[in-house]
């Protein structure tokens, strides 16, 4: 787990040769830390032709996202899980970090 408290952005680099949508989901396990623990909460952003920055294939993108741009995540103090998926089965991530 990851407690994010002090972090105010999440970077990551992709690069996909086929994806036309990229989405990154992060759950927060709570103040608990623990799975199913009654405060657990979760937020997905989506990538894709029309976002800022718009995912484009074939060359690589830099993603610098606001924590706060994932609304419905109550809190960041236990970060449990980070799925990434996309609308292909290649996309290549790189650089992925918290920052402030």
């Amino acid at each position: 787990k990851v407690n994010a408290t002090g972090m105010t952005h999440m970077h990551l680099d992709i690069w996909t040769p086929d994806s036309t949508v990229f989405k990154i989901k992060l759950v927060d396990f709570g103040k608990d830390a623990k799975y199913q623990g009654g405060d657990d909460s979760e937020a997905e952003l989506t990538f894709d032709a029309k976002s800022t920055p718009k995912l484009e294939t074939g060359k690589w993108i830099s993603l610098d996202i606001k924590l706060s741009a994932f609304a419905s995540l109550k809190g960041v103090t236990s970060l449990a899980q980070m799925v990434l998926s996309g609308s292909k089965s290649t996309v290549f991530v790189d650089n992925i970090y918290f920052y402030k």
